[in-house]
This record gives structure tokens, sequence and C-alpha cells, in this order.
């Protein structure tokens, strides 16, 4: 990665421009995408991931808290976690920005 005209490499995981990273990302959560897309399947939710980009939507708070806590427990089993300034629950009526879009 360049900064500033400084190249770093990433201790920790795969650079953003390597042709692996779409690749290892779906393989890593593949469960979950299976799970989320079953339930999405059944209407019970609107499932969306674009790399570790993820989007659920739900007709009910309490169909969302289920699945929120659902979608921790499979990031927790992959060591990952969910960015806290990046983290957005509320009503899709006040609208929200999911990767550059509104």
């Amino acid at each position: 990665m360049e900064d500033g005209g400084t190249f770093h490499t990433p201790k920790k995981g795969i650079g953003r421009s390597c042709p692996l990273s779409p690749l290892m990302g779906a393989l890593y959560l593949h469960e979950m995408d299976e799970h989320f897309g079953a339930a999405a399947d059944e209407g019970r939710l609107y499932y969306a991931r674009y790399m570790d980009d993820i989007v659920v939507l739900t007709h009910s708070r309490w169909h969302l808290r289920r699945h929120v806590r659902k979608l921790n427990q499979f990031l927790a089993e992959k060591a990952l976690c969910q960015h806290p300034d990046k983290t957005f629950i509320g009503r899709t009526s006040k609208g929200f920005d999911w990767m550059g879009a509104w």
C-alpha cells in the first residue's frame, strides 16, 4: 500500500489490491452467506454482502436483533469483529449509507 509515496506491507491479512482477496473473503464467510441466504430465500430478511460490508434488513426489530446476534456469532467464530463507527442499526425509512449508496 502506498501512503505519501511510501509502500507499506500489511503485517496481517491480504492486501487490498490482491486478486486473492475476493476469493478468500468468499471462502472465509461462505457459511455465513449460506445461513443468511437461506433466511432471505424464506422471505425473513434481506441480506447482501460485498467483501466485508454487510447489510441485513428485516421486517421487525425482534427479527433484526436475532439476526444481529447470529451475525456476531459468525464473526466471533472467525475472530472478526464489527467496526463500531461503521455499524448502524435503525429504521430504513430514515435512510442509511451502505458503501457510499444512500
